[in-house]
């Protein structure tokens, strides 16, 4: 999928136990019908080049292109209520203006 939007964090640079590298940041989508409603997806970087430039490129509010795959985990909450969770692991990233 292809989606942009502007970051609404910074990205937020994690190890995994196995010493991988993961970048993640919410992306804040506008709604086409100008509803003035906002979805924020979390783009996640995996990808060591991808992870690396996510995290010293960008910046908090800058508008981005997301290309990758769309993921939904599924989460339950503390009162036990089931949530998809949307996720985008990008496989590639741009500025735009």
């Amino acid at each position: 999928m292809i989606i942009s939007g502007r970051l609404a964090t910074l990205p937020e640079l994690k190890k995994t136990p196995e010493g991988k590298t993961i970048v993640t940041a919410m992306l804040a989508v506008e709604r086409k019908d100008a509803s003035e409603k906002v979805d924020y997806i979390t783009v996640t970087a995996e990808e060591e080049a991808v992870a690396d430039f996510f995290y010293k490129h960008f910046i908090k509010g800058q508008w981005i292109l997301v290309k990758g795959t769309l993921q939904v985990n599924i989460v339950f909450d503390k009162r036990g209520y089931k949530h998809g969770v949307h996720e985008v692991n990008a496989e590639e990233l741009s500025y735009c203006s």
